[in-house]
């Protein structure tokens, strides 16, 4: 058997060396990303591209339902499902809570997103005259122009 010389020895120790730095490096970086919160844009990006396909898919089953229908039977169109939309009568131009409609909550812990208004919404955005204030996980909070907290609820009787 051939004696490998000792600068042969030495190149190999220090590749061992260097491939065991490399994965320590790249298994800290793993851990890194694991741990940070998603950078701004893809987490909210991931769940409106989600809600586009529902929305689409949702106008296909429509679609499908509508083109099997009897003739004297009609699917109400969706602004007629939605709560509507209401001012204050003594204060015209002032929303009211009944200007919110909550379709949705996407629960995380690095950044809660709401659907209101078919809008995704963070904590501290506007929407129809109010401050969203808080998403917890079956409701959100409210901020009005008065300073006052209303509560919506995706469960009846929260």
């Amino acid at each position: 058997m051939k004696k490998l010389s000792s600068q042969t020895i030495r190149w190999i120790s220090l590749g061992a060396i260097l491939l065991t730095v490399a994965a320590l490096l790249f298994a800290r970086q793993q851990t890194r990303r694991k741990n940070q919160p998603p950078q701004s844009g893809r987490f909210e990006d991931y769940y409106t591209s989600t809600i586009d396909a529902l929305h689409v898919h949702s106008q296909k089953v429509r679609d499908k339902l509508r083109a099997n229908m009897p003739g004297d039977l009609e699917i109400l169109p969706e602004e007629l499902l939605r709560r509507p939309k209401t001012t204050d009568p003594e204060n015209p131009g002032v929303a009211t809570i009944n200007d919110i409609t909550l379709r949705g909550i996407y629960w995380s812990d690095t950044m809660p997103l709401a659907e209101i208004n078919d809008r995704l919404c963070k904590p501290g955005d506007q929407i129809a005259g109010f401050t969203l204030q808080e998403i917890q996980p079956y409701q959100i909070l409210l901020l009005d122009a008065t300073g006052s907290t209303q509560t919506v609820s995706l469960i009846r009787d929260l």
